[in-house]
């Protein structure tokens, strides 16, 4: 319902007509029970992203490198990565594994 969505969007369309053109040009975000889709409209998770293939879904296009596992920065949960490492932030702090090459 794109009148419930308008009125609940936090991308604040300037209008019915602006989301209903966002929605015509594939934008889609669906909402069920707590979960939230992308492109997804059976939900079974908090964040359910589907894509046209396997490597255009997520995209974190800022890196971050944890001073060490007692870096401050963060929230348990949180993901960062940089040329060399995977990262995430656990309630004993920073974890890494390594990236490489095959």
């Amino acid at each position: 319902d794109i009148a419930a969505l308008q009125s609940t969007d936090p991308l604040d369309y300037d209008s019915k007509a602006d989301l209903e053109s966002a929605v015509a040009d594939g934008f889609n975000i669906a909402t069920s029970s707590g979960n939230v889709g992308i492109g997804a409209t059976s939900l079974t998770a908090k964040l359910d992203i589907t894509g046209a293939n396997g490597y255009d879904q997520v995209r974190m296009r800022t890196s971050y490198t944890p001073t060490g596992t007692s870096d401050t920065n963060g929230n348990v949960g949180d993901i960062a990565w940089d040329d060399n490492y995977f990262y995430v932030k656990t309630s004993a702090g920073w974890k890494r594994t390594a990236l490489s090459t095959w």
